[in-house]
C-alpha cells in the first residue's frame, strides 16, 4: 500500500466537525478532496494529519486553532462608515480589502446608525476542528 509523504498527490474523504459535533464541511456529498501534501493547498494541520497515512486508512484528528484557521484577532474586527462601502451592502455580505498588502475578506456583522461592523477573521478562526479522514488514494 502507498503511504502519503511530502509532495504526494493525495485524495481524501473527510468530515469536519466543531466541538459541539456540528458538521461544518464534508466531502461525502461530493467528490473527495485531491491535493499535494506540503504544497500549502490546505490548512497546515490537515496536511500534517494526512502525512504518513496509508491508502485506505481512516484517522480522526482534532486540530488546535493554530493548526487550522488561526486565533481570532480582534484587530480584524473594525467599524466602517456605510458611506465608505459599496451601495446595497447588508449584514452577511463579504467584502475584500487589502490589509498590510494582502487581501482579506471581511464579513459585515452588523449595521447600525450608518456604521458597519466588519470582521476579517475566517469564520472558523479560534475554533478547534475535528476531522474524520479517509485516505482514498496516494499518487
Amino acid at each position: 500500500m502507498a503511504t502519503a509523504a511530502k509532495e504526494s498527490k493525495v485524495t481524501v474523504h473527510y468530515i469536519g466537525t466543531l466541538e459541539d459535533g456540528a458538521v461544518f464541511d464534508s466531502s461525502h456529498d461530493r467528490e473527495p478532496l485531491t491535493f499535494v501534501l506540503g504544497a500549502g493547498e490546505v490548512i497546515s494541520g490537515f496536511d500534517d494529519a494526512i502525512m504518513g497515512m496509508e491508502e485506505g486508512e481512516n484517522r480522526k484528528v482534532t486540530l488546535s486553532p493554530e493548526e487550522a484557521y488561526g486565533l481570532r484577532l480582534e484587530e480584524l474586527v473594525i467599524e466602517a462608515d456605510m458611506s465608505d462601502l459599496p451601495d446595497g451592502v447588508d449584514v452577511g455580505a463579504a467584502l475584500q480589502a487589502d490589509v498590510e498588502g494582502r487581501p482579506v475578506i471581511f464579513t459585515v456583522m452588523n449595521i447600525e446608525d450608518g456604521k458597519a461592523v466588519l470582521d476579517g477573521n475566517h469564520p472558523l478562526a479560534g475554533k478547534p476542528l475535528t476531522f474524520q479522514l479517509e485516505l482514498v488514494k496516494v499518487d
